[in-house]
């Protein structure tokens, strides 16, 4: 009797089949013949045999127990059409995994990182105390300019001089008022008598400033003049000037400083820098520039006695209200630009702020990674024309002062500038508002790339 070989391949999660391989072929003598039978469903038994072959070979074609089997493709019992069929299929899904995966990785390489926020509790000596500008609504004083008057005769159509009409145009800008005076640029000459005689000085503005009940003498010396779309304003806590502003505004910025009682920011060191932090303990209000504070505690950060003199005031120039407009932000800008938010300190009211700080800090890690892919910028790897530092405010307040010396040949009072370019006035002003298509009013909210 002839042996038989038995070759069984099961796979897991296909349909198991079974090759048989005999090892000879049995004579007659050892398998006789049988008389065919009729089963119970009226075939006979060559009839099921059949049958199920042909199922057994539609399994082996459409579902194969594993794509290396040679006898899915090139089995002696399966027809060309099949092979090639099923061929084209391997091949269609080849194609396809090649395809997702080229388009995965170019995706990839090609996308901005999605960054993911982890806070961490920071102490309050880390971060800077923010810079505050207060802005007068007092902007004309009667005693140097009487401003009604002068209004009155430009309705009149009477005659004004010169350095009268340069006034008029100046607090269009200043008041946000309208007369008939309309100039196409306004003189440096008038704007610096501005802040040299017309607007309160700093010293009138302040008459006491207290750093965590330590009174600071002199606190003109450590506040910055900056012109505001509300006019001259004085900035308390900003970083010096040689660290905010670049070689080519410092000769404008320090003859306005110069003229405002308010300098000596020039000749100050800073002690803090956006990316490495404080680079002294020292809580000393005259060592660290920005000023820092150690928490929450029972008595205030910053005192201040402001007078607002109501006994030399003009409500010409009228801003809804009496007192102040104050603006808080990064002691890296300045409230020049108007993306800022004002809020009004009233006058013979108690007015509160409170302040919430968001820390947001870039790993280290992210430098060796491309701009584009990132989405932003280091400080030291972006620089502007005006600043020293970097921020989205201070290129905004840049990008409108290029583009309103661009197309009208001025820019406006309250942006930066070199002492060539000139101050657009009241009728150089439409030019600004029709190129950048707005208002120049605070509380804008304008992106800058």
């Amino acid at each position: 009797m002839h042996r038989a070989r038995w070759l069984i391949d099961l796979q897991v999660g296909s349909l198991p089949y079974i090759n048989y391989t005999l090892g000879g072929i049995p004579s007659s003598k050892e398998f006789p013949k049988s008389k065919e039978s009729i089963g119970p469903t009226g075939k006979t038994d060559n009839q099921l045999k059949t049958q199920n072959f042909n199922v057994e070979r539609l399994k082996r074609t459409l579902v194969p127990a594993s794509l290396d089997n040679s006898d899915s493709f090139d089995g002696p019992d399966i027809p060309r059409t099949e092979r090639f069929l099923w061929m084209s299929l391997v091949w269609l899904i080849y194609s396809l995994t090649v395809v997702t995966i080229i388009n995965l990785v170019y995706e990839w390489l090609t996308s901005k990182a999605r960054f993911t926020i982890q806070s961490r509790p920071v102490n309050v000596y880390e971060i800077p105390f923010p810079a505050l500008t207060f802005c007068s609504t007092n902007q004309f004083r009667p005693s140097a300019v009487n401003l009604t008057l002068l209004h009155r005769k430009a309705l009149m159509r009477q005659a004004l001089s010169p350095e009268e009409i340069s006034l008029l145009d100046l607090s269009n800008n200043v008041c946000f008022s309208d007369t008939n005076v309309e100039e196409s640029f306004i003189d440096d000459k008038v704007i610096n008598y501005m802040i040299q005689k017309v607007s309160q000085k700093c010293t009138d503005v302040f008459k006491g400033v207290w750093w965590r009940d330590e009174f600071i003498g002199n606190a003109c010396d450590y506040m910055q003049t900056v012109f505001t779309p509300y006019g001259l304003c004085f900035t308390f806590n900003p970083l010096p000037m040689t660290s905010l502003y670049s070689k080519h505004a410092i000769p404008l910025i320090k003859k306005q400083q110069e003229l405002g009682n308010s300098g000596r920011l020039l000749d100050r060191n800073t002690s803090w820098t956006l990316e490495k932090g404080y680079d002294t303990q020292s809580f000393n209000w005259a060592e660290m520039v920005p000023l820092r504070t150690v928490g929450d505690e029972r008595r205030q950060p910053l005192g201040a006695a402001i007078s607002l003199d109501l006994h030399d005031y003009d409500d010409t120039c009228y801003a809804g209200f009496r007192g102040y407009h104050l603006s808080v932000h990064s002691p890296t800008e300045t409230a020049s630009s108007p993306i800022h938010s004002w809020y009004p300190i009233v006058h013979g009211a108690l007015n509160q702020l409170k302040l919430k700080v968001h820390l947001k800090q870039t790993s280290e890690s992210m430098r060796s990674w491309p701009v584009k892919k990132r989405g932003c910028y280091f400080d030291n790897e972006r620089h502007l024309y005006y600043f020293s530092t970097y921020s989205e405010r201070n290129c905004v307040s840049e990008c409108l002062s290029n583009r309103s010396f661009t197309v009208c040949n001025c820019v406006p009072l309250h942006l930066p500038r070199t002492a060539e370019m000139a101050v657009c006035g009241s009728s150089t002003i439409g030019c600004v508002l029709d190129t950048f298509g707005w208002h120049l009013s605070p509380g804008l909210t304008l992106r800058c790339q």
